[in-house]
């Protein structure tokens, strides 16, 4: 009796959503358009004396991530080698750019990735006299002067750079693909996903809206329609979409272009 008075109660639960579904946790009036940002040019602001930069969601928006980028073009770099707590993740949109970790450095080109572990001595510079570009993707610790675990002891340059241009993953623009760029078991609780859509792809861009960990998507090429919690709007190139933990989010490729877009997931420690 009591094994079927549980099964009953299950049951119940099930049919309510109350098991199936978690419960919102954005405010019942909540609009999407404010956790989409484009890019606005009027908005931009002085990055020392090197260039500009561009907050898609400042530091205390999310729940420790903040989203920008930066154009450095009036002198070599923003700031020289330096640390903090926070870790770092960078997607280079215009290169070649000299990259620093911990006394080594790397030379990467557009559309390579390179990520700065907490305390970890890193900075960014021009690898000539052309401007350059990058996305930043930073984890905040909310004021504690304590580091993200790094899951390799010796780590070493190599270990925080990735290539997609030379992953045959990824290589061949007329299929679809997901590649890698951070393992958060590498990083301590970020991963970073590069995702290519093409139009002919059906299966991928009908997917269903599903519930995760906090992340931010950043569309690099193409048209994407996005939803939050059943409410939608269409999003383009150099837009930052943010969803908060246990949100429904879906991105789904339209129009005749391949979508190109970051998937950075948070909170996975």
């Amino acid at each position: 009796m009591k094994k079927a008075f549980i099964t009953v109660i299950i049951c119940l639960l099930v049919a309510c959503g109350g098991v199936v579904k978690q419960q919102s946790t954005l405010p019942s009036d909540f609009k999407i358009e404010t956790y989409i940002n484009k890019f606005n040019e009027d908005s931009v602001f002085p990055n020392g004396t090197a260039g500009w930069s561009y907050w898609f969601f400042a530091p205390g928006v999310t729940d420790t991530l903040s989203i920008k980028t930066s154009r450095i073009y009036l002198s070599n770099a923003s700031h020289s080698p330096h640390t903090h707590p926070a870790d770092e993740a960078f997607y280079i949109l215009q290169g070649p750019v000299i990259v620093h970790i911990n006394g080594n450095e790397h030379t990467l080109q557009t559309g390579d990735f390179y990520y700065c572990p907490s305390f970890s001595s890193h900075n960014i510079a021009r690898a000539g006299k052309e401007p350059i570009q990058y996305y930043i993707m930073t984890r905040e610790t909310k004021g504690k002067n304590r580091a993200y675990p790094v899951g390799k002891k010796d780590y070493t340059i190599d270990d925080c750079i990735y290539f997609p241009n030379n992953d045959t993953a990824w290589t061949n623009d007329e299929k679809s693909a997901t590649v890698k760029a951070l393992d958060e078991k590498f990083s301590g609780g970020m991963r970073i996903l590069m995702h290519r859509v093409t139009p002919e792809d059906i299966n991928y861009s009908t997917r269903k809206p599903y519930t995760a960990e906090q992340e931010v998507f950043y569309v690099i090429s193409g048209e994407a329609d996005v939803t939050l919690d059943g409410q939608t709007s269409h999003i383009q190139s150099n837009t930052a979409f943010w969803c908060p933990k246990g949100t429904m989010r879906s991105v789904v490729q339209t129009g005749n272009e391949s979508l190109v877009y970051i998937q950075c997931t948070t909170q996975l420690n």
